[in-house]
């Protein structure tokens, strides 16, 4: 969410159970996004496997599982 508080909202974390993840993410020091040639396929690969995963096609473990091989492709087949 675009407002910090929303992730201290107990009733939308019951609802979406991995904004405690984001809000981990939030305060553990976050850092600009490092310049990539393939940021926007990685980034729309991140936003549909999450947007998967909120609407249930996918658990958190499948999510994570999916990105690490996906992310491992993009990867290789930039080299």
């Amino acid at each position: 969410p675009v407002l910090r508080a929303l992730y201290e909202d107990r009733d939308l974390g019951k609802q979406v159970p991995v904004m405690g993840l984001g809000k981990q993410v939030l305060t553990s020091g976050l850092h600009a996004r490092p310049i990539s040639p393939f940021y926007p396929e990685i980034s729309a690969l991140v936003a549909q496997t999450f947007n998967r995963t909120l609407k249930g096609e996918l658990t958190g473990a499948e999510a994570a599982k999916l990105l690490d091989e996906e992310l491992k492709a993009i990867v290789l087949r930039n080299r």
